[in-house]
């Protein structure tokens, strides 16, 4: 508890220098709760993707991927919906409220992200494995977020990602996350990484060919590439 309200505490301070130093991405400004939770449909034509989460529920899984699809086209709002749309399906899903607190960042709304996840952290002892280090590499990018001049908190979030690599070697999506934490910014989503990037971002596409992940990172690795 102590950690999470050093980083609620952080989070207040920071949120202005926080935006300032986000690169690529500008401020959306706040976004409407009512829009982020108005409910929708399953979608075609979005992307492939699929990750397996703790939950009874097949069309709970099914918004989950959706919200992944748009986290990965970086389609915010969208993805909000999806995962706020899996969490009336299953409130006990917590992969959904990990997910919404990354839509929160993308749409740098950093106290809502920070809601998220501590409510993600409530279903902690429902999570498997996998997910629980999901849970602990989201803590710690937050926890660099909130003070982004720390630059033990940034490598205790690399470090966070390379720990669960260790654990799950041919998790694509912990792969794509490495390259992200290589960028230095607690904001990164694939488009500040340099060469040092590239190597993870193939690895991601050696494990995941064919989902909507190939397309992102080859995206990545091209403007990487002709830098």
């Amino acid at each position: 508890m102590s950690f999470l309200v050093c980083v609620w505490c952080l989070f207040a301070a920071a949120v202005q220098s926080a935006r300032a130093q986000h690169v690529g991405h500008d401020a959306a400004g706040a976004v409407p709760r009512e829009i982020l939770q108005r409910p929708l449909p399953l979608r075609q034509g979005i992307g492939k993707v699929h990750e397996a989460v703790t939950t009874s529920s097949p069309e709970a899984q099914a918004f989950y991927d959706q919200g992944l699809a748009y986290l990965n086209s970086f389609v915010w709002i969208e993805a909000a919906r999806s995962f706020n749309q899996a969490l009336r399906l299953d409130p006990s899903l917590g992969m959904a409220q990990l997910g919404l607190s990354d839509a929160y960042v993308g749409l740098q709304e950093l106290p809502e992200a920070l809601q998220a996840f501590q409510k993600a952290q409530s279903g902690l002892e429902k999570m498997s494995d996998g997910e629980r280090a999901r849970l602990t590499i989201r803590a710690r990018q937050l926890d660099y977020l909130g003070d982004s001049g720390d630059m033990q908190k940034y490598f205790a979030y690399r470090q966070s990602v390379a720990d669960a690599l260790a654990r799950s070697p041919e998790d694509p999506e912990l792969w794509i996350l490495r390259g992200f934490a290589d960028e230095g910014s607690p904001f990164a989503h694939g488009q500040g990484g340099g060469v040092d990037t590239i190597a993870f971002y193939e690895t991601a596409l050696k494990f995941s060919p064919d989902s909507l992940s190939h397309t992102i990172i080859w995206h990545t690795l091209s403007k990487t590439m002709v830098r």
